[in-house]
């Protein structure tokens, strides 16, 4: 049980660490760094005849960019995706996703890209609370109280104007689950006799 503890403690944080990262989304106006393959991708597709070059017409390879300015490039390449082969088609993907954030500023729709997003997003949080008592009475343990809370939610997209989301809500363990310990979920304060999750919200909506 002691390792089912420590799974759930290492999502915790693995999940708050993937928020915090997603936070902090790169400036558009920040230099794409000397040696990223996006300089590589770029100049590939110039030489296939996909790209003429960026700004005047001459892809200046040797200067940096900002990842705004890159995403201009990308872009053109996307208009011209049709004219590309399997290889340059991969390259306009691959930094069509890299500067996905800087082509939905231009009001560039990459199609491809909107096709391959989940229709179906999950996010949770695991917690743990330990409560210790003090000593009342000497010679005698002090009493551990012990509480945690699971919950999962789920959105599916159906399509542009229907969606339904909802939340799993696990049950409290049983005593015996956990060496005898009273665990109990937050809110409620009580055990449960069982091992029945639920699902305790339901959402459906769509636009008429």
């Amino acid at each position: 049980m002691k390792k089912v503890l420590m799974v759930f403690m290492v999502v915790v944080i693995v999940m708050s660490t993937m928020a915090i990262a997603s936070a902090a989304p790169a400036s558009p106006f920040a230099d794409v760094p000397a040696g990223s393959w996006a300089y590589s991708a770029v100049k590939q597709l110039v030489q296939d005849g996909i790209l003429s070059g960026y700004g005047n017409g001459a892809f200046q390879g040797n200067n940096l960019m900002t990842r705004y300015e890159m995403a201009q490039i990308v872009a053109n390449a996307v208009t011209k995706e049709d004219k590309a082969n399997a290889q340059d088609k991969a390259l306009i993907n691959k930094l069509a996703a890299e500067f996905a954030a800087e082509l939905d500023s231009l009001g560039v729709r990459v199609s491809k890209l909107e096709a391959n997003q989940p229709n179906i997003v999950f996010k949770g949080n695991a917690v743990f609370r330990y409560t210790d008592k003090a000593f009342n009475t000497p010679n005698k343990p002090s009493s551990m109280n012990e509480q945690y809370r699971f919950l999962l939610d789920s959105t599916a997209k159906v399509d542009n104007n229907t969606s339904f989301s909802f939340r799993y809500n696990s049950a409290a363990p049983d005593k015996a689950d956990f060496s005898n310990n009273p665990w109990t979920t937050f809110g409620t304060n009580a055990q449960s006799s069982g091992t029945i999750s639920t699902i305790d919200r339901f959402n459906f909506t769509t636009k008429i």
